[in-house]
């Protein structure tokens, strides 16, 4: 349970990490060399999290061989370098994802079928933009064709495989889920064109906006109820000792003042006596 914990908060943080490098690129304030690097190093450091936590399976060590080679494959072909960055929108939904875990916050919750949806347009946009860029590397002839393929095609048997699973733990959302991979498909097709890369930056910067603000405020929720949790019973704890305190007090009071009353009665009936 420590490790599983230990775990999400290393998943939260690269994945809010990688949401900011993405929104900063899409806004024109990252090259795409610079984000390509970025998300490189982020992979080496969630691949160490995951073996040192125990949660390192033979679908993530495809899927970083894969962003490997495509990190490598930038060096001979840099003018297909964004599609690296691209395809990293599937962090989008899973930076909401752990947000929502470590809130505690249950599946069918709002935040929950948000991330359903970011991931049904991360899914549906990294793949119908490989697949386009493949076709046309394969139909110009570009050599591409040789690296791209093969690299998209492992991915996309990933994303079936991780959508089925995430699909099996939930209600299916029919509409919200067709509508946003309409709209992811939309986007990964128009992606990388000139004529629409203000337009497309723009909706993928509005995307990673969204799984910014929706992961961070999850969070907050969370800490704000866990304070106000906590501040009442503090509250009391201090009135209530400072009570006993009082008592306390009170009653030594008493037991002293009945014991000096006791001595004076004492002392008067020796004086009589004598």
């Amino acid at each position: 349970m420590g490790s599983l914990w230990l775990f999400d908060r290393a998943m939260l943080t690269m994945h809010i990490l990688s949401c900011t490098s993405l929104f900063v690129y899409f806004c024109g304030g990252a090259s795409t060399l610079t984000a390509v690097k970025f998300e490189t190093a982020l992979l080496l450091i969630k691949w160490t999290a995951e073996i040192l936590t125990g949660q390192f399976t033979k679908d993530l060590l495809m899927h970083h061989l894969c962003m490997l080679g495509a990190a490598a494959a930038v060096n001979y072909f840099p003018q297909h370098a964004f599609l690296v960055v691209y395809v990293q929108a599937i962090h989008l939904p899973l930076a909401v994802n752990y947000s929502r875990r470590l809130s505690h916050k249950r599946r069918g919750s709002i935040v929950d079928q948000l991330f359903v949806v970011l991931w049904f347009l991360a899914v549906a946009a990294r793949n119908t933009m490989l697949l386009r860029h493949s076709g046309r590397a394969i139909w110009n002839g570009d050599g591409v064709r040789w690296v791209l393929p093969p690299l998209a095609l492992p991915l996309a048997v990933l994303d079936v495989m991780w959508t089925q699973d995430t699909l099996h733990r939930r209600e299916r959302p029919w509409l919200s889920g067709t509508a946003a991979a309409i709209v992811g498909s939309t986007m990964g097709f128009f992606s990388g064109e000139p004529a629409e890369s203000s337009h497309v930056c723009v909706a993928w910067a509005a995307a990673a906006a969204l799984a910014l603000v929706l992961s961070l405020a999850s969070l907050a929720s969370r800490i704000g109820s866990a304070a106000l949790k906590q501040r009442p019973t503090r509250t009391v704890g201090i009135w209530a000792d400072r009570r006993l305190r009082g008592v306390y007090g009170n009653c030594c009071n008493r037991l002293a003042g009945a014991h000096w009353g006791l001595a004076r009665v004492r002392l008067r009936r020796a004086t009589a006596v004598s």
